[in-house]
């Protein structure tokens, strides 16, 4: 069952003066989408978003990446100002993840009451450019380069080294050829 605010609120009212009363409240949020086409290697990104709520700290905020990849970007706190009035709050958690497909962010009122509303949001993502037609986080002139094709997944790993396929993308390495290993001399000066 889904009320508003007002019905929250003597709903409420009515189980606090009512002893037998059983009552299971459950969470609900915004959620906003944003649908991203532009192929980025994510640096990090933002979330601008501006309420009429009268608590900020009763809010949570959190950025889900297509990948799944999901940032907190404010948790439930004491601060008793409202808003966020216009904040930008910014994650590096996606940190080299792919920027396309849908982003979401989240914003949950984790008490009772007051209630508020988002008015704006806006959905901030900066990174490394790069051709993708195949939607994988892998720049294509590299896959062809090394593979010569474009179906090798990021997490695949050609040379069974323990480096994905985006590690020895970001690195620069040769996805087909094994790491050299570490090399030490220890003398005694």
């Amino acid at each position: 069952v889904f009320i508003n605010g007002d019905d929250g609120t003597r709903l409420r009212n009515y189980v606090q003066t009512n002893s037998s009363a059983q009552v299971r409240s459950i969470v609900f949020g915004a959620t906003i989408t944003n649908y991203v086409t532009t192929p980025l290697l994510v640096e990090h990104v933002g979330v601008r978003l501006k309420t009429d709520h009268t608590r900020r700290g009763d809010l949570r905020v959190s950025v889900i990446s297509p990948r799944g990849t999901r940032s907190e970007l404010q948790h439930p706190n004491d601060d008793f100002n409202a808003g966020p009035v216009d904040a930008t709050y910014y994650s590096t958690h996606q940190f080299y993840e792919s920027s396309m497909g849908v982003w979401t962010i989240e914003v949950s009122d984790e008490m009772n009451a007051p209630f508020g509303n988002v008015t704006y949001s806006e959905f901030i993502v900066h990174g490394v450019p790069i051709t993708d037609e195949d939607w994988d986080g892998l720049d294509d002139s590299w896959e062809q380069q090394h593979f010569h094709t474009l179906a090798a997944g990021p997490a695949d790993d050609g040379d069974f080294d323990g480096e994905s396929n985006m590690s020895e993308f970001i690195q620069g390495t040769d996805p087909l050829r094994g790491s050299e290993p570490f090399a030490l001399s220890v003398s005694q000066w």
